[in-house]
Parts: structure tokens; C-alpha cells; sequence
């Protein structure tokens, strides 16, 4: 039965999720659906027509592919989708209604719990260029099987520390039930708001309870329970920073529910102070990635940055690198700090982090901490910056020029990228017929071609040389006096080249044996 059968209303306006190149994805406003229903998420997309290579040529765009993931950044690699048009194992529930002109709807059947969950859709073209993922994506709520559905403020909601913040919030009660053919009529007994429990019963620990007398006065509840549960916290502290989640308790237990998904709640410094992250960042395993931030500093009477009693963190993966938690750097521990990760910043301002051999375990989110001997001023910038690492085995070459045969004196730039990720700019090394360049940098510039820069070239990173890009064969042709010479050369070359991939392949396998 659809959605709309059990008189939940949802609302859809456009949201705009811009591409780099003006790309974009219109996705509709969060909404509830009925466990077991059918839902539809209506989106429209806008591809690009062409890109300019570099030299000035028109490239015309083709969409190769299509995906709709869940609870991914960027869709992408070995990332589990719902639906992918280049794969013939998309599970059923999910149907595509969409096509790769402009319309990306997608269609869930049977729906279930685990379909809570953002939903985003990507675009692969011919040119990296053109290729992308829509921010920020629709979020899908499964509600009870019976049609219950609690609608939360999009989230995160950020406030002040001690601050007032309100929480808007409806539910949709049950009026009766069917029992043995008998309408039973619902009476509301309890409501319940929980604090990070994904049930809010039994002896969870509630920030309100209708029930009970010895709630906590910073929570008041300013709903009733007809359909009404907004909540207002006052004296915002940090340890609110968390996921708040509302309970209807009725005379009968099938219309008793909790409503998933929740409002997250993020809290900020109380005096004001924030923490500017970059975008999602994308990296390659071995690759140096930097994360350039910047905070507001805490001030002394006349204005000036405090430098003195400050300490600044980086933590991964933590809500608030209290210092209780293991952080990836701190101010005041210099001889602990991983040398992967370098501070690029000060106490005035600047939070840059830089890291350096990209391990998968960097996969994460990061978040920066400004601590000092008051609460006042002491804070977590939320909502910190999601890195996501790359295995690189994708690595590929692109030229500035559509031919790859040269005349003496003529100019070509090879680019060496990853599939998904850019490149540090001193991560990459250079190979022609398997021997390694001086030049290093994710662009080799090669001016006024002779004869002997023709061969195969090759890239990868420098701490990963294991998985380098298929050859480009690069040919310069030879003065006419050099022909002869320059064709021995290159038969050498290739031989030389051969050997060398050989010999790298029988060394790699007795290294494994052992």
C-alpha cells in the first residue's frame, strides 16, 4: 500500500547539489514511508554537454553509468549500491525509472527498516571532468508497519553552547486497531525523548519522560500527545551534541513505536567559535593529502589571539577529541604525534592538517578541538571533514594531445591521475620503458620532443610504485638521416622494457611464495 493510502503527507520541494562543473542532481525533502510500501524518490539531473580538453577542443559528453547508493559520500569504487545500470545484480526492491538523459527517479518496493538510510545518485561520463555525485542527497524514513511516523527537523540542527534550542516535531498517532474483528481505540499513555538509544525503552536513560517527575529542567517539552513532540533544551552543553529520538507508548502494543532516523544535534562554541572544514576529501593509499581549516581563536581582553594555556587536537572518528581520546595530534604531546600527520596550523587561527602515506585506516572523519582552562571557550568544530581513501590501482596517463605520434621540437604535457582522486603535487613518480624520471609531480611537461624521449611511459605513487598506469607509448619521429638509428633504438628500448616488467612480476611472485 503507498504511502499516501495511510495519510502521512510528505512535502517535496528541490534541493540544488552543484557539481563541479555546474552539475547537478534535484533531490526531493526528506520523507516517511510506510514499512512494506511502495515509495518513490522523484530527481532530475544535469549533465553536462561537452568540456574543453587542453587544447581547446570540444569534447562531446557521454553518460556511461548511472548508480543510486545508500549511506555513501560518493558512490563510487567498491562502494555497495542500490542500483547501478552497468550491473545485473540490483536487487529487485529497487527500480530505476529514470534514464541517462536527465531523469534519475528511483522506485522502492517492500519497503524496510534498513532503507532508512541517505540515498545519492552519481553520474559517470566519458571525462572525468563530467563525472560526479549529487550532494546532499534525499533521507528516507521507514516508519511503523501500522503507518506511525515521526517527522524530525532535518538534521544536524547546530546551536550555541548555553544557548536555548528548540527541536520542532510531529507524530502521526494510531486512532484504533483491529482486534479479532473489534476496533480497539488508542490512548496515548507515555512520550519519551532518549539521547543517543536507538529504541528509547526498557532502562534507557530519557532526557524526558511523561511519566516521571525527576526529569532534567534544561528539557522542556512543549508537545502534547496528539501530535505534537517538540522539545526545547535550554543551557545548550556539549554533551548534548548527539542524536535525539522520540517514543509513543499507547494501551496497545502494535501501535507503540519509536520514530528512527532521529534529529542530530551539534553544538558549538559559547562564545561563537567555529571551525571551517574543506569539502570531502578524496585520497589515494600512499598519497600526501592536505585538509587546509581555519578556526575562531579565543581572544584576550584587548582582542588579541590567545596563544598561552591553548591547546589544539586533531581526532578521528570522535565527536568531541575530549582528551580522554586518542587523538592523531596534540599541541601539548610532541614526542606521541604520528609523523604522518603534520599541523600546518597555529593557536591564532589556522587548524591545517596535512597527512602524509594515506593508509586505509585514514578512511575516517576528522575533527579539530580547541581546549583551554575554561569551558567557555573550549570546543569541538563540528561537523568535521570526511576523508575518504582510494587503493589507486586505477591510476591512468592523459595527454594534452589527442595523437601520440610527434614531430622534433613539439610539446606534450602527460597527466597521471587516479580513477576517483586527485594527487599531491610531490607524490608521483615518472617511468619511461620502466626506468624511473627525475621529474616527479602528477604532470610531466616534456618541450621540444627529439627521438630520444619516445618509448613507454608509465606512472604511480611514490610509496605505491606497485600499481602503476598502463604504458603510453610516445613516438617522436626521427630526422630522416636517423631513422635507421632511431628504429634500433626504440626496438632496444621495448626489449629493455619487456625485461624489466618480466623481471618485476617473477620478483613480485617469489617475494608472496615466501
Amino acid at each position: 500500500m503507498a504511502v499516501w493510502d495511510r495519510k502521512i503527507s510528505c512535502c517535496f520541494t528541490l534541493l540544488l547539489a552543484a557539481g563541479a562543473l555546474g552539475q547537478s542532481v534535484n533531490y526531493p525533502d526528506p520523507f516517511c514511508g510506510v514499512i512494506g510500501s511502495t515509495v518513490t524518490l522523484p530527481c532530475s539531473f544535469t549533465p553536462l554537454k561537452s568540456v574543453m580538453d587542453d587544447n581547446g577542443k570540444e569534447v562531446l559528453i557521454k553518460v556511461v553509468r548511472v548508480v543510486w547508493c545508500k549511506n555513501h559520500e560518493f558512490c563510487f569504487g567498491e562502494t555497495p549500491c542500490v542500483y547501478d545500470s552497468e550491473s545485473n545484480n540490483t536487487d529487485p526492491r529497487y527500480r530505476y525509472l529514470g534514464d541517462k538523459k536527465g531523469d534519475c527517479t528511483l522506485q522502492i518496493s517492500d519497503l524496510q527498516e534498513e532503507d532508512g538510510a541517505i540515498f545519492r545518485f552519481r553520474v559517470e561520463t566519458n571525462d572525468n571532468r563530467a563525472t560526479f555525485t549529487g550532494q546532499p542527497g534525499v533521507k528516507v524514513r521507514a516508519a511503523g508497519a501500522l503507518g506511525q511516523c515521526v517527522n524530525y527537523p532535518d538534521s544536524p540542527v547546530w546551536a550555541m553552547k548555553g544557548s536555548t534550542v528548540t527541536l520542532p516535531c510531529s507524530f502521526t498517532p494510531l486512532k484504533s486497531v483491529n482486534n479479532n474483528g473489534k476496533e480497539v481505540l488508542i490512548e496515548i499513555n507515555r512520550v519519551v525523548w532518549c539521547k543517543n538509544h536507538e529504541t528509547c525503552f526498557g532502562q534507557t536513560l530519557s532526557v524526558y519522560d511523561s511519566e516521571s517527575n525527576s526529569t532534567d529542567p534544561r528539557y522542556r517539552y512543549l508537545g502534547d500527545k496528539k501530535g505534537s513532540c517538540t522539545l526545547q533544551i535550554s543551557d545548550l552543553q556539549e554533551e548534548d551534541g548527539a542524536t535525539f529520538r522520540f517514543r509513543v507508548e499507547t494501551n496497545d502494543s502494535r501501535a507503540t513505536f519509536t520514530g528512527q532516523s532521529g534529529v542530530r544535534l551539534g553544538v558549538i562554541g559559547a562564545l561563537g567559535q567555529s571551525v571551517n572544514y574543506p569539502d570531502p576529501i578524496c585520497g589515494v593509499i600512499g598519497s600526501t593529502v592536505t585538509l587546509p581549516c581555519s578556526f575562531t581563536p579565543v581572544v584576550d581582553d584587548a582582542g588579541a589571539p590567545l596563544i598561552k594555556g591553548v591547546r589544539v587536537v586533531w581526532c578521528q572518528n570522535e565527536e568531541f577529541c575530549l582528551l580522554t581520546t586518542t587523538s592523531v595530534y596534540d599541541s601539548e604531546s610532541n614526542n606521541n604525534n604520528n609523523p604522518r600527520y603534520r599541523y600546518l596550523g597555529d593557536k591564532k587561527g589556522s587548524c591545517t592538517l596535512q597527512i602524509s602515506d594515506l593508509q586505509e585506516k585514514d578512511d575516517a572523519t576528522f575533527r579539530f578541538r580547541v581546549q583551554t582552562n575554561d569551558r567557555k571557550t573550549t570546543f569541538t568544530g563540528q561537523p568535521g571533514v570526511r576523508v575518504t581513501v582510494e587503493d589507486g590501482a586505477q591510476m591512468k596517463i592523459r595527454s594534452s594531445r589527442d595523437d601520440r605520434v610527434f614531430k622534433k621540437g613539439e610539446a606534450v604535457t602527460l597527466n597521471c591521475s587516479a580513477a576517483s582522486c586527485t594527487i599531491h603535487q610531490l607524490d608521483v613518480t615518472w617511468f619511461r620503458d620502466g626506468f624511473a624520471l627525475c621529474e616527479s609531480g602528477p604532470a610531466l611537461h616534456l618541450g621540444y620532443l627529439t627521438a630520444k624521449d619516445s618509448g613507454n611511459y608509465t606512472c604511480g605513487l611514490k610509496r605505491n610504485n606497485h600499481n602503476l598506469s598502463a604504458a603510453y607509448s610516445l613516438h617522436v619521429e626521427a630526422d630522416e638521416e636517423g631513422t635507421i638509428a632511431f628504429d634500433t633504438l626504440l626496438a632496444v628500448r621495448l626489449l629493455l622494457f619487456t625485461l624489466h616488467t618480466v623481471l618485476v612480476v617473477i620478483v613480485t611472485s617469489i617475494i608472496i611464495k615466501r
